[in-house]
């Protein structure tokens, strides 16, 4: 059963361990020590940035809460940005970075935390800001305060993973779809292989250059996800993917050829045209003789 494109399962999953207020890391780990099959760390987040953003827009119904709408994708930014910012996974420095949020969007800046002291952007004048502050004590602000300070989501900040994020796994998973789609039934051979195309497919290509212009600019598109719920994006351009890998496979397959015995290679023989037509109908002919 799926709920928004996700499995109802796994994300009960993620909301039990989020509303018990237990720590995802460890309840994940002890799951899969009782080797039941569970969701990931990564997958825990990913839904937990969903339900952050479906807390918000809840808040922004409300009267007077109209402006959260605008700090939406702001706030859901800077919940990556907490960890990304922390190479070294310090739960501390996470989780101040992350309370410094509700100061920021009421133009506070300074947030007397030892951890995280104060913003670490320059300050923001004209066109660096394109939303309104929160008033503080407002009912907006005070609103934002309760949905992004719960206990248990703070809890789930200090355990952020600054590495290991699930874009590429979740890239390679889209391409798959590319050499077996979910529409087709193939062998079990037939999956493995094309498993194996689409990996090497996908580590030749992984690490393309951005395409630039003639004047060696930086090409740019600008897209409109489902998930930015009419929002855009602007992302570079990678350059076109390669096949280079087929001929260096090609290759590697005629040198396995070449070293495989000799009665494989007879029997893969090609067969002169004459001999062909002529076997061809010698079979044929002794069920016509029967008519």
């Amino acid at each position: 059963m799926l709920y928004r494109n996700m499995p109802a399962c796994n994300l009960l999953l993620s909301g039990a361990i989020h509303f018990s207020g237990c720590m995802a890391t460890q309840t994940i780990r002890m799951l899969k020590l009782l080797g039941l099959q569970c969701i990931s760390v990564g997958t825990f987040f990913r839904h937990q940035r969903l339900y952050i953003g479906w807390m918000l827009d809840a808040a922004a119904k409300e009267r007077e809460c109209e402006d959260l709408k605008l700090w939406r994708p702001a706030i859901i930014n800077h919940l990556y940005w907490t960890a990304a910012s922390t190479p070294d996974g310090d739960s501390d420095v996470m989780e101040d970075k992350w309370q410094s949020m509700v100061n920021h969007v009421q133009d506070i800046h300074e947030h007397g935390t030892p951890a995280f002291p104060c913003c670490a952007h320059p300050p923001l004048e004209g066109e660096a800001r394109d939303k309104e502050w929160l008033e503080p004590g407002t009912t907006a602000a005070i609103k934002l305060e309760r949905v992004t300070l719960r206990t248990a989501l703070v809890k789930d900040v200090r355990k952020l993973s600054p590495q290991h994020q699930t874009y590429s796994l979740e890239a390679f998973n889209s391409l798959i779809l590319h050499f077996a789609p979910k529409h087709t039934g193939f062998s079990f051979l037939g999956m493995y292989s094309r498993l194996l195309m689409a990996a090497l497919h996908f580590n030749h290509n992984s690490s393309r250059e951005v395409a630039r212009t003639s004047d060696g600019e930086v090409r740019y598109a600008v897209r409109y996800p489902r998930f930015c719920k009419g929002g855009w994006v602007v992302r570079p351009i990678k350059e076109k993917p390669s096949y280079a890998y087929a001929a260096a496979l090609m290759e590697s397959l005629s040198e396995g050829y070449s070293r495989s015995p000799e009665t494989l290679r007879e029997s893969s023989a090609e067969i002169a045209k004459d001999e062909a037509v002529g076997l061809y109908l010698a079979r044929h002919s002794q069920f016509n003789t029967g008519n």
